[in-house]
């Protein structure tokens, strides 16, 4: 999908939101921040705006990347709509 959202922002830097727990793990952090992902606190994410940047966020979190099946299409919303909140602004 990353292709394709390039593809549509051409000339944007676009990174993803990744939860805050993977940036404490030293090797895992440096594998988030060389596939172009950032820390998911609102703190990081408002500074990447701020800066121009573009944000790919992920709603269903790791709930909807884990229960995945093949041909089933289903969404999973976290309670937590902080990142709605942040786009508005």
């Amino acid at each position: 999908m990353d292709g394709l959202l390039y593809e549509a922002l051409p000339g944007r830097q676009v990174l993803t939101l990744g939860a805050s727990v993977l940036f404490s793990l030293p090797i895992v952090r440096e594998l988030c921040l060389w596939t172009r992902c950032i820390d998911a606190s609102k703190k990081v994410a408002a500074r990447a705006l701020r800066r121009g940047l573009s944000l790919n966020v992920i709603p269903g979190g790791e709930a909807e990347q884990m229960r995945t099946q093949t041909g089933v299409e289903e969404v999973y919303l976290a309670k937590r709509v902080g990142f709605v909140k942040l786009a508005m602004q």
